[in-house]
């Protein structure tokens, strides 16, 4: 929920939820750059934009680069200090289907207003995984734990 709070006030309303000398936490999860996925999401990324989901083409962090994005945020605030980042690994296996049953949750393909169009993205996703992949990935991830101690 910390990414629904206005970005002037988060660290604010935060610290008011905290006395002093108590933690904030705040865990994120990314997709990060791995050879356990095989390429696959390299090669996903074109059927993706050519059915029209917003997408980045920055590079994507290894693990070990991996930054949760509010880092800068706590960093900038003279309510906390002591800033501390756990990451661990979380590599998810899918099979075709379970992974396109997971896109079909995706906020970027419901926001898809075709659903025709979401079903044909997601069934050449759901070959290319048959097709190339023996059937199944690996999405690796990193779970980060971020504390940080109010003034």
């Amino acid at each position: 929920s910390y990414h629904w709070v206005p970005p002037k006030v988060r660290m604010t309303r935060l610290a008011t939820l905290l006395r002093p000398g108590g933690h904030l936490t705040l865990i994120a999860l990314n997709q990060v750059a791995s050879p356990a996925d095989r390429g696959f999401f390299d090669e996903v990324r074109h059927v993706f934009t050519r059915h029209g989901l917003p997408g980045t083409h920055e590079p994507v962090p290894t693990h070990e680069e991996l930054v949760p994005s509010f880092i800068d945020e706590i960093a900038a605030s003279p309510e906390f200090t002591d800033i501390s980042v756990h990451r661990y690994r979380w590599d998810q296996r899918y099979t075709a289907r379970g992974y396109t049953e997971l896109k079909r949750t995706d906020s970027n393909s419901r926001t898809m207003t075709d659903p025709e169009a979401r079903e044909a993205m997601l069934a050449e996703v759901e070959a290319l995984i048959d097709s190339r992949y023996d059937g199944w990935i690996v999405r690796p991830l990193t779970a980060s734990l971020v504390l940080a101690r109010r003034r």
